[in-house]
């Protein structure tokens, strides 16, 4: 197999920088388009915890691992200019998902060719993981940059190993790290995609001098990261939310493993069509053997710190990240990997006709774009679409029906997204909690009552999905019923499955 020079296509310089632009449109349309999803539990939870408190508050509070830090500060920044609307603070996932791609771009371009650097875009642009959480008010597109930001500061610094360059590479791995901690994961594959390149591929001349460097940058990115967490490791002494984590024994973990590996890609996956997915397949399984050549050490060495460093932390701290979406900012070396096999691919396969290497080169490019942005705004428009009794739509119909000093009750998960809508309107509240699954707020604007009824003209607004969630509402309620009232009820809307119940209290005749 030829080395990655040889590798590349015939492709123009012009060509690619078209494609690329179509490429960067679509990308943001997509996530423009991925702003317009209904406001999610966590973006809630974050503007009501996090976001909308002090500076102060916001780099010391880590009781759950909701806090993505960094982004919560720039996120204060946006809802403080904007004001505190959903928009104002998906904006900045927004900006940084777009600014993902071209980052990556610049990375995978150095690290391979720049045909399969414009392909690994054309995956990213489409990619519903990616796409999805650049709409959305959390730090994982932030990440997804800072961490491939960080890959290009290693590369610099392997070409030149200064200290500037050094310094440069450990500032973005702690605020890598300040964003969300399982970027660790990553940043040990960094150091070690460097170390292994300063041992395999650096001029003998420059190795000793590349170790050191790497050595202090390290040093400095711990010490960084130790100062930035500063404030959270002295009010909590540690991480609260790790120590919450449950070690798993080593036959749990290996059970676990494979598993949590298969729901991952099945995730990853889930932009392409099944045609396109076999081409998928089979660009990682060619990119996969591509890489194993002697000669590709530096995208060989990139993929085998990232496999190795990411095996090890697993085994180490004995502990999965829960969610797929803790694995998003490994998802462009994923696609590039793709990338890379099926420009081989077509490399072999039009080696003989290399004035249709454009033509052919430029069909697959516009297939994969337009494949997986029909596929990724089908899933999106349907999840829309679907969310017929979300907070969005339920909000201005409760609104409608209550005034201050009613009470609202609701689940959870519904009731930290009511709050949020009622902070953006200049709402007061308080709030108590019923049971475990009924949480109640009171449109306050009065003082505080224990009593849901002190006037026969206040009522309690009760928004559920299921029938059974009225059963520990109406035990709770019944017990603050005066004496000679009865409670009567009314089922004032309806959205989707949804159903809104109007509760009050009325003097028998």
């Amino acid at each position: 197999m030829k080395n990655i020079q040889n590798q590349q296509l015939n492709i123009s310089p012009a060509s690619c920088a078209f494609i690329f632009c179509l490429v960067l449109f679509t990308a943001t349309a997509l996530r423009i388009y991925a702003m317009a999803l209904p406001l999610d539990y966590d973006e809630a939870y974050t503007f009501l915890r996090y976001l909308d408190k002090p500076f102060a508050k916001i780099i010391s509070d880590y009781t759950v691992a909701n806090n993505h830090v960094l982004f919560s500060l720039i996120g204060k920044l946006s809802v403080m200019s904007f004001g505190p609307s959903i928009w104002a603070m998906r904006l900045p996932s927004l900006i940084f998902g777009a600014l993902g791609i071209v980052s990556f771009y610049i990375l995978w371009q150095r690290v391979t060719n720049r045909q399969s650097a414009i392909l690994a875009t054309v995956l990213m642009a489409t990619a519903l993981p990616l796409v999805f959480y650049s709409g959305q008010a959390r730090g994982y597109s932030l990440q997804a940059l800072l961490f491939i930001c960080t890959f290009l500061a290693a590369d610099n610094l392997q070409q030149q190993p200064k200290a500037s360059r050094g310094l440069i590479l450990a500032t973005l791995s702690a605020l890598c790290l300040y964003t969300i901690p399982t970027s660790l994961y990553g940043i040990g594959a960094i150091y070690l995609w460097l170390l292994l390149l300063a041992i395999f591929d650096a001029p003998k001349n420059q190795r000793c001098n590349l170790i050191v460097a790497l050595f202090l940058s390290g040093l400095t990115a711990v010490i960084l990261t130790l100062v930035l967490y500063s404030p959270i490791l002295l009010h909590y002494h540690g991480f609260p939310s790790i120590k919450q984590a449950n070690p798993l024994e080593l036959q749990e973990l290996f059970t676990a493993l494979p598993q949590s590996l298969l729901s991952v890609t099945a995730r990853w996956n889930k932009t392409f069509s099944l045609p396109l997915l076999t081409c998928i397949h089979a660009g990682l399984f060619i990119g996969v053997i591509a890489l194993c050549h002697k000669k590709t050490i530096k995208p060989a060495a990139l993929i085998v710190s990232l496999l190795v460093s990411i095996a090890a932390m697993i085994v180490i701290t004995r502990i999965i990240p829960p969610f797929q979406r803790n694995w998003i900012f490994i998802l462009p070396f994923y696609l590039g990997l793709v990338a890379f096999g099926l420009t081989t691919i077509l490399k072999v396969i039009t080696s003989r006709l290399n004035r249709w290497q454009p033509y052919v080169f430029s069909l697959l490019a516009l297939l994969i774009l337009s494949s997986g942005t029909f596929h990724t705004h089908t899933i999106l428009k349907n999840k829309i679409e679907r969310e017929t009794g979300n907070a969005n739509l339920l909000y201005p119909i409760v609104a409608e029906f209550s005034k201050p000093g009613d009470f609202v009750a609701c689940h959870e998960f519904l009731c930290d997204k009511f709050r949020f809508f009622w902070h953006r309107d200049g709402i007061t509240l308080n709030k108590i909690k019923v049971g475990w699954d009924c949480n109640m707020v009171q449109i306050n604007r009065r003082g505080y009552k224990s009593s849901p009824f002190q006037h026969s003209e206040e009522k309690v607004i009760l928004v559920t999905r299921k029938d059974k969630d009225k059963k520990p509402f109406l035990n709770w309620i019944k017990k603050y019923v005066p004496s000679g009232y009865s409670l009567t009820e009314k089922i004032v809307a309806t959205s989707g499955k949804s159903k809104v119940i109007q509760f009050t209290i009325t003097q028998p005749r």
